[in-house]
């Protein structure tokens, strides 16, 4: 053994060792694992497996996820390794961008689309979802669910809602229509009434694995506050049921949905109209954080838990 190939053997040792406890200790904390409980061998067991047998490893380009993302946590608790180091063997790529500007765009990544060509290549994950900007999510809503949510603010009469065509901005406002000649920064679209009866707005917020749809959080604001959906603006979010919340039918229709935008990982905001009892498709998310605050703890430990679950059910690798 040279004496140059030690020091990089040390080095790999003590990174595994501290990502096996990282794993470990996270996996306690969702699993609420206390002290002496029984419970920490099987774990402890099942991080051995996962970190030192399995060793799977997850490519992210053009960049990897930020902490504060879900599928870092997913990915955490489930003991798999994140790296966007092209020269690594991996198990499975997934088309990333932290977009922190809003940008809604995902870059073409010549590699992936190599990959996912190749025979023996790797699943992609989200691999055709190129654009999940307002403008193109309202246009594929429409295609699939047969009705729209945008709207012409020059003919439409009525209150609507011009919003930013970027994601995660929080930049809009609610006019009546008809109105002046529109910005093309901004989309248009019909105000929902997703009030409750406790005088709050509701959003369904669908985390979805391409076809699993391991639950939905119910989250409400105030009704001044329905446009800025941001931690302090949240009165409560909860973890809820599918069925509680989307019939069958809807649920098809959203699969079909995510299917024709590319999005196999993801999460999207529905809105059910009170009056109509239809459902609108307003946003959709490629790189989701959370969960979404304010949730209890215990409520965000299932979360994590179930979608996990939902991970590794959707691709299987």
């Amino acid at each position: 053994m040279s004496a140059e190939f030690l020091p990089s053997l040390l080095l790999r040792a003590w990174d595994g060792y501290n990502y096996f406890l990282r794993v470990y200790r996270y996996r306690c904390d969702i699993l609420g694992n206390g002290k002496f409980s029984g419970k920490k061998i099987q774990t402890l067991v099942q991080v051995f497996w996962r970190v030192v047998i399995q060793k799977k490893k997850i490519l992210f380009l053009p960049e990897p996820p930020k902490p504060l993302f879900v599928i870092y946590k997913i990915l955490l608790f489930l003991g798999y390794r994140i790296t966007n180091d092209t020269s690594h063997k991996v198990h499975m790529g997934l088309k990333w961008l932290n977009a922190f500007d809003g940008s809604p765009f995902l870059p073409d990544v010549p590699l992936f689309r190599k990959l996912g060509q190749s025979p023996s290549g790797i699943p992609i994950v989200n691999m055709h979802c190129h654009d999940v900007s307002k403008r193109q999510v309202s246009a594929v809503f429409e295609k699939i669910f047969g009705y729209s949510v945008s709207i012409d603010p020059r003919t439409y009469r009525g209150k609507c809602v011009m919003k930013s065509n970027w994601n995660g901005l929080h930049v809009g406002q609610i006019l009546e229509c008809p109105t002046a000649i529109p910005n093309s920064e901004f989309v248009y679209e019909k105000l929902i009434n997703n009030e409750t009866d406790n005088g709050l707005v509701q959003d369904i917020r669908v985390p979805i694995f391409k076809s699993i749809i391991p639950f939905v959080y119910i989250k409400q604001r105030a009704i001044d506050d329905r446009l800025v959906d941001r931690k302090h603006t949240a009165k409560n979010v909860k973890v809820s049921e599918v069925a509680e919340y989307l019939s069958d039918k809807e649920i098809q229709k959203i699969v079909q949905f995510c299917e024709a935008l590319g999005l196999d990982y993801g999460e999207i905001d529905v809105l059910r109209d009170r009056k109509e009892g239809k459902i609108y498709i307003v946003d959709v998310n490629n790189n989701p954080a959370g969960p979404p605050e304010p949730i209890n703890a215990d409520d965000g430990k299932v979360a994590i838990t179930r979608l996990a679950k939902a991970f590794e059910e959707a691709f299987v690798f």
